[in-house]
């Protein structure tokens, strides 16, 4: 691991610790609803055909497939939501993976979190799979140059 990677990836942590405070002392936060901790330009889908309207309408969108019983999803949902707030030029999109089981199998995903680079309608790259808060900011950043 060379410098830049661990001060990258200790920067990271660093949002994500911010993040979690911060959600948790707010008052708006709500321990009933999983997705209280997400951004605002996070849009999560509810149907295929939503799905596909987004794909159409977004040069770039990057997915976060997950599922509400997942762990590590929601570790790194509020990572995600940050990087959605940092790249505005980018369409940020969660997809449950048991609500949008269609979707999920139309991209062969077989573990959550998974994250998918679109880019004109067509997956860039291979898949990233896991709750790695500094791969997902390096794919996120050499998605956005």
């Amino acid at each position: 691991m060379t410098v830049v990677e661990i001060l990258f990836f200790l920067v990271v942590v660093f949002i994500f610790i911010q993040t979690v405070n911060k959600s948790s002392t707010s008052p708006s936060s709500s321990s009933t609803n999983p997705s209280s901790n997400m951004a605002g330009k996070v849009v999560e889908v509810k149907s295929k055909a939503e799905f596909e309207n987004l794909i159409k309408a977004n040069a770039r969108v990057i997915v976060d497939f997950s599922a509400t019983w997942c762990g590590p999803c929601k570790a790194i949902a509020p990572i995600f939501a940050k990087l959605s707030e940092a790249h505005g030029n980018i369409k940020f999109v969660k997809v449950d993976v048991d609500e949008v089981a269609e979707v999920a199998r139309e991209y062969n995903v077989t573990a959550m979190p998974t994250f998918l680079f679109i880019k004109d309608g067509s997956v860039v790259g291979e898949p990233l799979r896991g709750a790695n808060p500094s791969a997902l900011g390096a794919q996120v950043a050499q998605f956005a140059a």
